[in-house]
């Protein structure tokens, strides 16, 4: 006598249950709401962003005048704020994080129009920032739409990566994360 025939689900409709869970669980991860913090930036104003953000997008940028990676992507920045000026122009604070430089001097003999802040004090741990850069764009809302950290370069189809030093590595990394940057800013301004 053969067992009772037990009812399972299609493949079809579990695996599109699968998917949306999925989905629903990865907007989750993006969508938090941006810590708020109060910092004084290099010019001596004080900034706090629960204030700033409602302005319009921001990008909460953590990084280091010794970070390649960092070098890399902030012409890509620069060129996004040009992009993205009028009725709500977009804001870059560039929040210093394990420096050992002059991110200020940095800053200016680059050209970069970023709001800098030369101490973060405990806003990286905040954003639970791990190393650099660590970069966030925020909309007016003050939610995460895009975390750098949950962005993964594919770069292992390279068969010259791991020959790469950091310099090298960073050069191929920031076109793509700039990339992906301007497609979370092109979502947000587009929405208005």
């Amino acid at each position: 006598m053969s067992p009772p025939a037990i009812a399972r689900p299609t493949t079809a409709p579990a695996l599109a249950g699968a998917l949306l869970l999925g989905l629903f669980a990865s907007l989750g991860a993006l969508a938090n709401d941006a810590p708020n913090w109060t910092l004084t930036d290099a010019t001596g104003q004080e900034y706090s962003f629960h204030e700033e953000h409602r302005k319009g997008p921001s990008i909460v940028l953590f990084w280091a005048t010794w970070c390649p990676y960092c070098k890399a992507l902030m012409p890509h920045l620069q060129s996004m704020l040009e992009e993205y000026r009028g009725e709500a122009p977009l804001r870059i604070y560039a929040i210093s994080y394990r420096e050992d430089g002059d991110p200020v001097k940095y800053l200016e003999r680059q050209g970069y129009s970023f709001i800098a802040f030369p101490e973060g004090g405990d806003v990286p741990a905040s954003y639970s920032v791990s190393g650099t850069p660590g970069l966030f764009v925020v909309d007016e809302t003050g939610r995460i739409v895009l975390n750098l950290y949950q962005i993964t370069a594919r770069m292992a189809e390279d068969p010259d990566w791991d020959a790469l030093n950091n310099r090298q590595k960073a050069a191929r990394r920031a076109p793509y994360w700039g990339a992906r940057i301007r497609e979370a800013l092109d979502t947000l301004y587009g929405a208005r």
